[in-house]
């Protein structure tokens, strides 16, 4: 039984883009919009936006792009109706022009079957979780960590979207394809790539877990 749907609107540029660029090409478009709704940047008069990012800064098939979910898909108009931006990135100006538009009406739904997905470049561990991972030998262990933190985000994604679901959220990590050390902001932080089961339909390329509005934890539906 479906639950509630949500929109999503992605675009995709024409140009490349690598993923270490991702923060550089938000900040670009942001000083570029005439119009700077705080959904592109999070950032309030008085802090931060503490919510699920409902725009979001990825690279699909190496290409720059720019994902709206929800409310966020209101907000793309300014890139559209121009068709093209000119951002400033590594102190270069590029023409930025919209190659596809991919716009869609997913409904949101526990599965009575396990659904598999792929999580890349995911960053779950904040310094405690961190410590306790590192910590234990266990893979059982670490994996149940692991599996914890993926409901946290999966729920953090669904409130920040507006839905309330009734039913639990269950999620099996299957495989952990890549773990890995990455510098971000100067900061060591945690890497995965896993692939993971849960009970629920989710919309491809949305980010879940850290700094998931610049390109990491992108989800995808595997075959």
């Amino acid at each position: 039984m479906i639950t509630d749907t949500i929109k999503t609107l992605t675009v995709v540029f024409s140009n490349k883009i690598d993923r270490k660029e991702l923060t550089s090409f938000r900040g670009a478009v942001i000083s570029s919009l005439n119009e700077k709704n705080v959904l592109f940047h999070n950032h309030l008069e008085d802090g931060f936006r503490y919510a699920y990012p409902l725009i979001q800064y990825k690279r699909i098939r190496g290409k720059a792009a720019i994902m709206g979910i929800g409310e966020g898909t209101k907000v793309l108009d300014e890139i559209l109706s121009l068709g093209q931006i000119s951002l400033e990135l590594k102190n270069k100006e590029s023409v930025f022009t919209v190659e596809e538009t991919i716009a869609e009406n997913i409904g949101i739904l526990h599965s009575e079957e396990m659904i598999s997905y792929q999580l890349h470049d995911w960053l779950p561990l904040n310094s405690e979780n961190y410590e306790k991972y590192n910590s234990s030998e266990s893979l059982a262990f670490r994996l149940s960590l692991l599996e914890k933190i993926l409901v946290g985000n999966l729920l953090s994604f669904v409130k920040g979207i507006g839905i309330h679901l009734e039913e639990q959220i269950n999620v099996s990590i299957t495989q952990l394809n890549k773990e890995k050390v990455i510098k971000y902001k100067d900061v060591g932080l945690m890497s995965f790539d896993i692939s993971f089961k849960a009970n629920i339909v989710l919309p491809d390329n949305i980010g879940l877990g850290k700094s998931s509005s610049t390109g990491f934890g992108v989800l995808s539906r595997a075959d």
